[in-house]
């Protein structure tokens, strides 16, 4: 499906740069996509539908029309998938409950599937919620819970301990109320499955934790100075909350041995704290 999904692409663009040029080739590998029978996971895991999207504003009417067809087509697809029960999302009729997903066998496997469409139900909630225009989901959460379980056990060679670790990672990010960007991201495929397994800790949390660990590192920073009576006093910095010049100070190094060391600073009258290279 990639192999066309790129032919499209090439003479779409070819198309753009001599917009005298036939557009048959273009034409035609929509056509082929179009009448391509996909499923949910392949969607999901290709993000063929995303690469597609651009050609929605295609300079040709044709070209862009027939964008338009193959995705409403491969929408069309999906939403048969799941009315015939070959692929799970959330069941009972609500995107809110999430039904079983297909199972591996692996407890732990399965426990993680079912932690991600769950998480991805409520993603599916919350873009109700607050739709907008320029997004939507790009396959059911139950089929991206099971791209999301299979490229994280390609990425670790199996339910190794790094598997479990990621999955504890991602599993909390994915299910904090606070952090519906990334929930959201993941749904509509802007975050694919590969790059979601790979991001660090701190590229999945949300603002405000990644804040909050901001906070605790420049609290354990402060918290590791020597002793206040060790600590010389000078008046050569002004608090800025109080503005007083009764301050101590220390210095560490923070960085690279090549870099400044860093200055902290502690203010006599009121305890406020900063710190500068």
């Amino acid at each position: 499906m990639l192999d066309l999904v790129k032919s499209a692409l090439d003479a779409s663009k070819e198309l753009e740069a001599h917009p005298s040029g036939p557009t048959e080739p273009a034409l035609q590998a929509l056509e082929a996509l179009q009448a391509r029978r996909v499923t949910a996971a392949q969607l999901a895991s290709s993000q063929a539908g995303k690469l597609l999207r651009p050609l929605l504003k295609h300079a040709s009417p044709a070209v862009s029309q027939a964008a338009a067809s193959v995705i409403a087509a491969w929408k069309e697809c999906v939403r048969r998938e799941a009315e015939e029960g070959r692929a799970t999302g959330c069941g009972g009729g609500s995107m809110a409950t999430p039904a079983p997903v297909p199972s591996t066998g692996d407890k732990v496997r399965d426990l993680c599937r079912t932690t991600f469409a769950a998480a991805l139900c409520l993603a599916v909630e919350e873009l109700r919620a607050a739709p907008s225009p320029d997004e939507e989901a790009c396959a059911t959460p139950g089929a991206l819970a099971v791209a999301m379980e299979e490229e994280l056990r390609r990425q670790h060679g199996g339910v190794t301990e790094g598997y479990k670790a990621k999955f504890r990672s991602l599993s909390f990010n994915l299910k904090d109320r606070k952090n519906p960007d990334l929930r959201r991201k993941v749904l509509t495929g802007r975050i694919a499955p590969d790059l979601l397994v790979t991001l660090a800790p701190e590229a999945l949390a949300s603002d405000a934790q990644r804040e909050e660990n901001a906070r605790i590192r420049e609290k354990k920073l402060f918290d590791s100075a020597p002793s206040a009576a060790k600590q010389p006093t000078t008046d050569q910095f002004q608090c800025g909350k109080c503005r007083q010049r009764k301050t101590t100070y220390y210095q560490m190094q923070t960085r690279s041995a090549d870099e400044p060391m860093t200055t902290f600073v502690t203010c006599l009258n009121c305890n406020n704290r900063w710190k500068f290279c």
